[in-house]
């Protein structure tokens, strides 16, 4: 989890300089006229940033006691924590990846919900692309398109197992539903991947736990 004094500089940060590379002078212009931060503050920041694996550092081509700085975006952070390979995952593995991903968001939601929301997606951004790859393929050998759609959802080209209709595009349609449609799907996923019974319903055990001692606390209020 990011400091709150770290993720806010980092947000005004990559708002004004987004992915362009920069020099600290540029870093400096921003951080003085938003925060009024000394240079000696911005340097412990950008350090903060490189422990972190937000920031890229390079020699500057024009000057080599100089550094070119480039933020790293934190979504592209948490998707390589959450990349994996099912045939070496535990829930070790899984547990890792999770915490991980924690350090780089910054959040009042309850983190176990969205860890695992961004878990799911991972996962089944991964099954669209097995998909697409299978589909592609099943064409080039000469099935027609309905055909190659029900090759490509063969379990044979995925690494995990999610039915029809459980997508993460499919459950996302409802908003006002998303709580009911996220946890009927995690229950079917676990189902069809025993491997990952485990995770998800010790995730759910603890939000449902969270969430019950929340109502306890407001009905005595």
């Amino acid at each position: 989890m990011l400091p709150n004094w770290l993720g806010k500089r980092y947000e005004i940060l990559r708002e004004a300089l987004n992915d362009s590379p920069f020099r600290f002078e540029d870093a400096a212009r921003v951080l003085k006229e938003k925060m009024q931060d000394s240079e000696d503050q911005i340097n412990v920041f950008l350090s903060e940033l490189r422990k972190r694996g937000l920031i890229q550092v390079e020699f500057d081509p024009e000057d080599a006691r100089k550094r070119i700085y480039k933020l790293e975006s934190k979504e592209r952070k948490i998707s390589e924590r959450l990349s994996i390979n099912k045939n070496q995952l535990t829930r070790g593995d899984l547990e890792t990846l999770l915490k991980g991903a924690a350090d780089l968001i910054r959040t009042r939601v309850d983190y176990s919900f969205i860890l695992v929301l961004l878990f799911y997606k991972r996962i089944s951004d991964k099954w669209e692309m097995e998909f697409d790859e299978a589909y592609n393929e099943a064409l080039e050998d000469g099935l027609s398109e309905d055909e190659a759609k029900e090759e490509a959802k063969n379990s044979i080209y995925h690494d995990f197992d999610i039915p029809e209709g459980h997508s993460w595009e499919n459950i996302r349609k409802e908003p006002a539903r998303l709580p009911e449609n996220f946890s009927k799907a995690m229950k079917t996923l676990a189902e069809k991947n025993p491997e990952l019974k485990d995770v998800f319903e010790n995730v759910f055990c603890s939000i449902h736990h969270k969430q019950r001692k929340r109502r306890a606390s407001e009905t005595a209020c």
